[in-house]
């Protein structure tokens, strides 16, 4: 949702493409990653690498808070 990634955007600097994103957003990509949406628009959106959305919804990493 924007809000949530207003939110990301001004707590972590998401900029960098292994940015460590709380908690609550990698549930919001999970989500919409299952609903169907790409993960190259998810990392677009969060700013984050494709690779990176992938290591999340796959529960590949801990990088989240």
């Amino acid at each position: 949702s924007p809000h949530i990634t207003a939110i990301t955007r001004h707590a972590r600097s998401v900029d960098h493409p292994q940015a460590v994103l709380p908690a609550v957003v990698v549930a919001e990509i999970r989500r919409r990653w299952s609903n169907g949406e790409r993960q190259v628009d998810l990392a677009h959106e969060y700013g984050v690498s494709r690779q990176h959305v992938y290591d999340l919804v796959h529960r590949r990493t801990r990088a989240y808070e």
